[in-house]
């Protein structure tokens, strides 16, 4: 380009736009190092309110000096335009990221998070807040470390902001805090709120809030509460209390990079980013500067239709000022008054080349594909290709995220005038799904009904002496309607609780039945002789009195049968070992009388074909 600011900035190219003024690539020829070059619009070197404030705040950010904060070298006013001289990012932003198409890996994420986080701490630790924490203003050096831009400069410069009295600025509406859209005092946990959102949409892909406005969707996060869609996520974890509605609540960024710093260690070292050139303005400066409507006495700080022109090319805001009315003309000649300018216009119009412009304005283009794309990108693109006026719709989608574009009229592929009206339709997500009362239900069709719907389900067991085990106990959410992908966690019964088994030791078979029963156990029995239990009563029983076991378990009880008696064999005139093989497997002990011990038996005592207790002993004679 050639031009030369300060005396010393030569302007190489321009890289980029915002609401306050355009950007360009410069080298600095004094010290032969490309800058970045900021040059604001000539509207605002006549606000003697603004100039004051760039002069005090670019001192002030000059003084930081952090490896996360992009520095301020410079900022003069020339030729009645103020202007900035940056360190030069050369990978550009997260917004531009977004727009190629790149979505970080979680190690990124994490790595982005806690530079961030700690570029935030420093600041906020010299005084100064930054209150514009978006993509847009995260950007990366030539190394791929991202770096916070436009520190402290938003206060004056940010052309997607909304200000209160005083022209104090509160924040870009899309990701600013609940106390910025109050309008109350902005806070260093400020700061972390738009943090947190940035982060919870480059983990989830979705952003957590929905309107029809920019206003609104600031307005929304008002009384809506962000619910984890993923608990248990490590990075998840780290983001939630960056985002609650209690300022109180929310962690200081220095905790926040400390925290980043563990799961950062533990998610490894990330891949590098893979960075592209991108030709279109951020979509959140566009949607910001377009969308927003400031209330009566909310001042914008620059043109809300300059990221417009910029988009369409031109190199300039134009303003249509109405003429005033002219009275309307009467008498024979009014009918040729009225017709000739119209004739001469279009003679002009032939003569100065005006067919060219009305081609322009009438030439056919055809729609994009935009399905799946953001509003804002959506409506960037449309205005790149040349239309001219865009509409939005909006509704319900189960298949494109809140802020997509779910389909587009005329329809994609097909073609309309450059002057005609592109209406894109907007997701504002899933439909709310309906919950139900699932308190006995049974505990697998539950899950998989609240599966089916779009909820997000846990499932947790319990004992009751009351709910059939493997049915639902309770549920976390009352019936009612939620969104989309809500959680809500079911108690499952694990039936009654374990309990001890009783003592039925010396009961009679009816007896332990009973008793097991009542105490919710079931019973088999099986018999033994018992020399010392009498017959009909509970020897013993398996798992013993006492032990802690499982509702309705099985507990085996022995019942007695009595003494037991045998025949004792005739063994007289037998060997003396034969006889005593046939007393043992009789089931009897042998005691022989050691006088006679040798040859056959004699005599046997108890008398051979009487009855005595089985394993009492019989007494053996032999010669």
């Amino acid at each position: 380009m050639g031009r030369v600011l300060g005396g010393k900035y030569r302007i190489e190219a321009r890289i980029g736009s915002g609401g306050s003024g355009v950007v360009y690539r410069a080298l600095d020829q004094d010290l032969r190092r490309r800058v970045a070059i900021k040059l604001m619009l000539k509207a605002y070197s006549g606000d003697a309110a603004f100039m004051k404030g760039f002069a005090a705040e670019a001192r002030a950010s000059a003084q930081l000096s952090h490896p996360g904060i992009v520095r301020i070298y410079d900022w003069r006013t020339e030729n009645d335009e103020p202007f900035l001289v940056m360190e030069l990012m050369e990978n550009g932003s997260l917004s531009d990221l977004y727009r190629s198409q790149v979505r970080l890996s979680r190690p990124q994420i994490a790595e982005v998070g806690l530079s961030t986080a700690q570029a935030l701490a420093y600041a906020h630790d010299h005084k100064l807040l930054h209150r514009d924490i978006k993509p847009a203003n995260l950007l990366f050096d030539h190394s791929g470390r991202v770096r916070l831009a436009d520190f402290g400069l938003v206060q004056v410069l940010s052309g997607t902001t909304i200000t209160e009295a005083g022209n104090r600025v509160l924040g870009t509406p899309r990701y600013m805090s609940p106390e910025q859209a109050e309008g109350t005092k902005t806070l260093p946990v400020s700061d972390v709120y738009s943090l947190g959102l940035v982060l919870f949409e480059a983990i989830t892909g979705y952003f957590p809030f929905v309107g029809d406005s920019a206003l609104l969707i600031a307005q929304a996060r008002l009384h809506q509460r962000v619910e984890n869609p993923n608990p248990g996520d490590e990075l998840l974890e780290v983001v939630m209390p960056m985002i609650a509605r209690n300022a109180n609540d929310r962690p200081f960024a220095s905790e926040v990079a400390a925290l980043l710093a563990g799961v950062a260690s533990r998610l490894g070292v990330p891949a590098p980013i893979a960075f592209a050139p991108s030709a279109l303005e951020s979509p959140e400066a566009i949607m910001d500067a377009t969308r927003f409507e400031p209330a009566p006495g909310i001042v914008a700080a620059g043109a809300l239709t300059e990221g417009l022109t910029e988009m369409a090319g031109a190199s300039a805001t134009r303003v249509l000022v109405a003429q005033p009315p002219r009275p309307p003309e009467s008498g024979p000649d009014a009918a040729k008054h009225r017709r000739w300018p119209w004739i001469l216009a279009l003679l002009l119009l032939a003569l100065s080349g005006g067919g060219l412009a009305a081609y322009h304005y009438l030439r056919p283009i055809r729609v994009p594909a935009l399905a799946g794309r953001s509003g804002s990108y959506a409506t960037a693109l449309l205005r790149r290709d040349g239309f001219l006026h865009t509409a939005e719709t909006f509704g319900y989608s189960a298949s494109y995220p809140a802020g997509e574009v779910t389909a587009v009229s005329p329809g994609s592929g097909s073609t309309a005038l450059a002057n005609s009206e592109i209406t894109l339709a907007i997701s504002k997500g899933h439909a709310p799904i309906k919950l139900s009362n699932l308190a006995g239900t049974a505990g697998a069709d539950a899950v998989q009904r609240l599966t089916r719907l779009g909820f997000v389900v846990s499932r947790s067991y319990a004992y009751s002496a009351t709910v059939a085990a493997g049915t639902v106990i309770s549920q976390s959410l009352k019936p009612g309607t939620y969104r989309f992908r809500t959680r809500v966690s079911l108690v499952v019964s694990s039936g009654p609780p374990p309990r001890p088994v009783p003592n039925i030791y010396q009961d009679t078979q009816s007896q332990a039945s009973a008793q097991l029963s009542a105490a919710g156990f079931s019973a088999s029995f099986q018999q033994a002789y018992s020399n010392t239990i009498p017959a009909g009563e509970a020897i013993s029983q398996s798992p013993a009195a006492g032990q802690v076991e499982a509702y309705g378990s099985q507990v085996v009880v022995t019942i007695s049968l009595g003494p037991h008696y045998v025949q004792v064999p005739n063994v007289v005139g037998d060997r003396l070992a034969t006889a005593e093989a046939a007393l043992s497997a009789a089931g009897f002990s042998v005691q022989v009388d050691p006088i006679f011990d040798k040859g056959k038996v004699f005599l046997e005592n108890p008398t051979a074909g009487s009855t005595a207790l089985y394993g009492s002993a019989v007494v053996l004679a032999a010669q």
